[in-house]
């Protein structure tokens, strides 16, 4: 696997983990199972990730694995088309296919938050959800006459 340029990856995660806090580090390494050591390493451009750590780091710091090797130039979800990365409780600001940003409520905030906190299978089952409540209400907002 051609993991590009390591000094692009190293760079993105030198700023998502905020190399001068290393309570961050910590945080980030007791979360993910990877050590302080590699992540260091990593930052330096020392050490290149395998897969496995680049989904764990994607999955911590809720951003997509082409941001952190450098395919996207912008900050994205796992989803692809969501700008900000790290959503927590409470509202945030959020880009979709490219509109305007503006504010999430704190029911779009959680359920970036939930989505985000699944494991894959939950995420389909939460996705199938809630393509069949968008059908209800195009239904009713929408009906069919004959």
């Amino acid at each position: 696997m051609d993991l590009g340029d390591s000094n692009i990856f190293a760079g993105r995660l030198a700023f998502l983990i905020d190399e001068n806090d290393e309570l961050n580090k910590k945080r980030v390494a007791e979360a993910t199972g990877i050590s302080a050591g590699n992540l260091t390493e990593y930052t330096q451009g020392k050490k290149k990730p395998t897969a496995d750590t680049l989904i764990k780091l994607g999955n911590f710091f809720d951003v997509s694995i082409d941001y952190l090797l450098g395919v996207d130039k912008d900050v994205n979800t796992m989803n692809g088309n969501v700008t900000g990365g790290n959503f927590v409780q409470g509202g945030g600001t959020i880009t979709v296919n490219g509109h305007c940003p503006r504010e999430m409520s704190i029911e779009e905030s959680d359920l970036f938050r939930i989505f985000n906190s699944i494991d894959g299978k939950k995420r389909n089952k939460l996705l199938s959800l809630a393509y069949l409540l968008e059908d209800e209400t195009n239904s009713f907002l929408n009906p069919k006459t004959k």
